[in-house]
């Protein structure tokens, strides 16, 4: 019976919809069991409620959540909890009989969304590294610093799902705004911050990626810039160094005008699109230095002809002058 059950929910149609279909389709197959039951769904740093049986309560449901987040000691009833030590969810049950009856069909289960989860990753991984080739090739063909920076911003504005993006290069031992997309304000624009001020001074300092998920309440970063994040109702941000041969020649960084937490994905997205941006201006430099060496490679030229010219009509008149002489003389 339990074996059908757990058939039951492979065979399920909704289950090829994602995890929250499976999740539904393995609430029906316990309730074919046992109505007094409550499912718990495992979310980032925390359990919530996926589903209640018939006969469970919401007393039950809060007692289940608790438990499950290991935030009771006291007893429900005869009601337990399983599987809170693996991953993907757990079950409340009235009675501890019926989750050992269950555990083929919540084996299964778990199987069924590890498998979905592990298949959604290599998806997503898939889609980031189409995109990040797609970006890589739009910043590095720019050849002019200004096209350089203007491929970058935009592209981090689009692809960290920000509402400001800017580059900050280096000057000496200060970092100030050359490309700016989003912002409202122009002093935004034309920051220039030294090292250890601000999220972008921190990570000037430190050579490290940083974030600040509440950019007012943070005590990870100065307040040098807090009159401005208000203006700019900047609610979090996130920047990475621009380094060449180990030298930090600068700074990407963006910010939201929404709550958010940046996760670790974008943050690595985040390092591998300042990686790309320390290229592209190392390769707008190179090509504005050859093509400023080729120019006074012409210059050079155009001078050394010109003079060469000269010495020319300088030995034509020379001559001119020799054969004048030379005919007075025969006279």
């Amino acid at each position: 019976r339990w074996l059908s059950l757990a058939l039951g929910i492979l065979d399920d149609p909704d289950c090829a919809t994602g995890r929250a279909a499976t999740m539904r389709a393995l609430a029906r197959a316990i309730a074919v069991r046992t109505g007094a039951f409550v499912l718990l769904d495992e979310q980032p740093r925390r359990w919530t409620v996926s589903a209640v049986g018939d006969s469970a309560t919401d007393a039950d449901a809060e007692w289940a959540a608790r438990a499950a987040a290991g935030l009771l000691a006291a007893a429900h009833g005869s009601w337990v909890t399983i599987g809170t030590d693996f991953d993907e969810f757990a079950v409340a049950f009235d009675r501890p009989g019926v989750a050992a009856e269950l555990a083929p069909v919540l084996r299964c289960a778990r199987h069924l969304l590890r498998e979905q989860r592990l298949r959604s990753v290599a998806r997503d991984a898939e889609a980031e590294v189409d995109a990040l080739r797609s970006v890589a090739g739009r910043v590095l063909r720019a050849r002019e610093l200004d096209e350089a920076l203007l491929a970058v911003t935009n592209e981090t504005l689009s692809l960290l799902t920000a509402d400001i993006a800017g580059v900050m290069l280096r000057d000496g031992d200060a970092i100030f705004m050359r490309s700016c997309a989003g912002n409202q304000l122009a002093e935004t624009a034309h920051l220039r911050m030294r090292r250890g001020q601000g999220l972008a001074g921190l990570v000037f300092a430190t050579g490290a990626a940083e974030k600040v998920d509440d950019y007012l309440g943070s005590d990870v970063i100065s307040d040098d810039f807090h009159d401005l994040a208000r203006m700019e109702r900047i609610r979090s941000a996130l920047a990475a160094p621009l380094t060449v041969d180990g030298d930090v020649i600068g700074v990407l960084e963006v910010w939201r005008r929404r709550e958010s937490r940046f996760t670790q994905a974008e943050i690595r997205r985040l390092v591998v699109l300042a990686e790309l941006a320390a290229i592209a201006l190392d390769n707008a430099r190179l090509h504005a230095l050859s093509e400023a060496s080729a120019r006074a490679v012409e210059a050079a030229h155009r001078a050394v002809e010109a003079h060469l010219g000269r010495v020319e009509h300088a030995l034509g008149v020379q001559q001119e002058l020799i054969e004048a002489m030379v005919d007075g003389t025969q006279l």
